[in-house]
Order: structure tokens, then sequence, then C-alpha cells
């Protein structure tokens, strides 16, 4: 989410942070197995007295941190685990074990971000190049809340959104909508199945425009580089004025990231994509193959550069009146962006961008271009 990079310190500290707790965890462990007296019945506990002949042993402690997770002795086995890493930072199971049981012992936390923006735009009507543009600048603002917490013995989590944008001149942009979406976390081996249902409604210019449902999945493992893969359905149904847009519409993606390439701290993300908008009339009903790459970089604690690219290919099922074939798009959009954390004050971020819109189109109505520059303030509350 756009979100993501406000949560927590940066990504060097946090780099740092993990491996001190790492560390901590085994230190304390070995304390308690060599000094302190053993766990309750652990003199009638053949593994561990194994254990404490051979705290080194990787094999060893697995096996005693699967056995404390199955007498529901949590805080135990994680401590075991984060030993297991201390040793092999590399170990599948006890990375994926760590996530389940963190998020299981992870308390009841709800966070609200308010986020105010402004962009200008040398084409912010994104009309054909042979068309008379204009240029134009845009405040936003946007609440949102992020929720967090055990209910039914299930971790649940829930997004609100709430936005609202202005342009100068470009009336018909402007935009007031309402997102949520909710669902559970179901613990199924290495990963989380978490179905989810959200609503969203959408005005443009002041008038009703779309209200939308959604049913969907999300396939979430605990580690490795796969992070997510996701698949939702969607009923868009759009104002009366907007005849032949209503749509079911199918909506899958995924994401992989890889973590600390060149640098403690950075990471490379790849989130391929696919819909299809089933619209009543032919020229609004499209298949859409994208994908979207991007890299973060550390520069310090609290400062980190971002550089991405957009790529989007759009198979319409029709053409406008006046086109001669059925409308296809190829979308190219690269951008670049700034984030400073600890702005002033630890709740306080920022970010500046930029990004380059590139619409090709065999319809010279949708083929434009579109330079963005643009910026934010983010409190934390």
């Amino acid at each position: 989410m756009f979100t993501s990079h406000l949560r927590g310190a940066g990504p060097g500290r946090r780099t740092v942070r993990r491996a001190a707790a790492r560390a901590s965890a085994a230190l304390a462990l070995l304390f308690s197995l060599a000094v302190l007296a053993p766990p309750a019945g652990a003199a009638a506990n053949p593994l561990f007295l194994r254990l404490l002949k051979d705290p080194q042993n990787v094999e060893l402690n697995l096996e005693y941190a699967r056995q404390a997770e199955q007498q529901g002795k949590h805080a135990r086995a994680i401590a075991t685990y984060e030993r297991v890493l201390a040793i092999d930072p590399g170990n599948a199971e006890a990375q994926a074990a760590v996530a389940r049981l963190t998020q299981r012992l992870k308390p009841d936390v709800t966070r609200v971000y308010a986020i105010l923006g402004g962009q200008y735009e040398t084409n912010g009507k994104r009309l054909g190049d042979d068309r008379a543009g204009f240029d134009d600048v845009m405040g936003s603002l946007r609440l949102v809340v992020d929720d967090q917490r055990r209910l039914w013995d299930l971790n649940w989590r829930s997004n609100l959104q709430l936005f609202g944008n202005l342009y100068g001149r470009f009336d018909e942009g402007d935009v007031l909508s309402f997102n949520g979406e909710t669902g559970p976390e179901i613990l199924l081996g290495a990963a989380n199945l978490r179905p989810v249902a959200g609503v969203a409604l959408v005005a443009l210019d002041g008038e009703g425009y779309l209200r939308q449902l959604t049913l969907g999945a999300e396939w979430l493992p605990l580690a490795g580089i796969l992070k997510e893969v996701s698949l939702r359905g969607r009923h868009n149904e759009f104002a009366s004025r907007f005849d032949g847009r209503d749509a079911w519409v199918l909506d899958a993606g995924a994401r992989v990231e890889w973590q600390d390439l060149a640098t403690a701290g950075d990471s490379l993300s790849l989130r391929p994509g696919y819909l299809f908008n089933g619209a009543g009339q032919a020229r609004f009903r499209y298949h859409r193959v994208d994908g979207a790459v991007d890299y973060r970089y550390p520069l310090t604690d609290d400062l980190r550069l971002v550089g991405g690219l957009t790529l989007a290919y759009r198979d319409y099922g029709g053409a406008y009146p006046g086109a001669s074939e059925d409308r296809e798009d190829w979308a190219i959009t690269p951008r670049m962006q700034l984030i400073k954390s600890n702005l002033f004050h630890p709740k306080l971020s920022a970010t500046a961008y930029y990004q380059f819109q590139r619409n090709i189109s065999n319809d010279d109505t949708f083929d434009y271009s579109n330079h963005v520059f643009g910026g934010s303030l983010i409190w934390s509350f």
C-alpha cells in the first residue's frame, strides 16, 4: 500500500534492529540454557539435554522450537527460532515460524494517516496530442485508517480511505471517494490466506459516479521472495449518464520482493497483474496486462530514494465513434520519488515525486503525454 513506507524507522535502522534483536534473543536463550534453571520438566526431556550439550546445532534447535510451539509456549518457541536465525540467517522454516508466531502474539493496532498533497501537470485533462491540452494544478487530501486486531481467534486487517481532490481548471477531474476493505488472516502452513470484502463509492465533480463491490482473496507467504498473490472480483455500477460501463471485473496480481541487494535496507519489487473489465458496451470492455518494478534505496536512516517503471497494455473490445479499428493502448510511466521520514517531528513525513505518463494509442483521442511534479505531507496519529 502507499502507506507502507511510513511504518517503522528507516530501512537501515530496521535492519540493524532485526540483527540486534536476533543476537539478543540468541544470547538470552544461551544464558537460560547454561546458567538458569531449566524449564519445568526439562530433566525428563531428552531433547533439552541434547540441546544443552550442543546449543549451536540447528536441527536440535528447530526440533526444540517445534516442541515448544506444539505445547503452546510461543514466547519460548520464538526465542529458539530466533536463535536458529542467529546461527543460520537464511533458514526458511525459522523465518516463517517467527513471522507466524509474531503475528499470533501481536497486539491490536490502529494507525491513522492524514496525507495532504499537491501536484502540477502539463496535461491535466490527458488530452490527445492532436487536441489543445492545458496545464493544471491539483490539491488533495487523503485520510487512511489501518486496523489490525484479534477477533474470533483470527487476526483481522481492515483499511478505510477517504479521498478528495480539486483541480484548478479541470473540474470534471474533481474526485471524492470512500473505500473500505476487511478480512481475516487464516494461517495455512507457511502462508496466510486472507479472504477480503470491500465497497467503494466515487463522485465526480460533485455528482455520483461509481458504486463498487469487491470479493476476493490474498495469499500471503510468511517467508521468501514471494510476498503476495491476489485475486479479486468486482462489480462496477456507474451513474446512468455513463451508459454501457457497468461491469463485472476480474483483477489478479502478485508481488515479488528482494531485499538487501546492493546495500542493507534496499529492496527491489516486481508486481505483475492482469485485469478483465467486462463492460456492457464493447468500447469500454478490455483486457489489461501490466507490470511495475520499483527499487528503494536508503540514502540515510530517514531518507529514501525510489525509482520505478510501470508498463500496461490494454486491448479493447470495440472502437469509439469515428475510429477505424478496435482501440489498443500502451501506457509507459517512469517515476522517481524521494521519501523523508521524521520531518521536524517523528510523526511527520514528506514525499516529492516526478512521473512521466505516456499513453500510446491507435485512437488519437487517447494518445497523450503528461508530466507530473508533486509532493505530499503525511501525518501519522
